[in-house]
């Protein structure tokens, strides 16, 4: 199944004010130690954290194998 944007963006509507009203609350508080929110977004926009490949999909670990639904066990 694939996801369009615009689904994504009819979900976050009814989160939208609360996010604003908790950004609003954040910056205020970061402000208050001389950090700027917006300074603070730019640089999570570039953190990048490695997923293993066995986290995605199907996959095993030492643990075991972890099927999907409809592949058999």
């Amino acid at each position: 199944m694939k996801i369009e944007a615009s689904q994504i963006a009819d979900h976050n509507k009814r989160f939208l004010e609360s996010h604003r009203e908790s950004f609003v609350f954040l910056s205020q508080q970061l402000g208050r130690k001389a950090r700027n929110a917006d300074e603070v977004v730019e640089q999570l926009k570039t953190l990048q954290i490695a997923i293993p490949s066995w986290a995605l999909g199907a996959g095993g670990t030492r643990f075991g194998r972890f099927s999907m639904g409809g592949e058999p066990g």
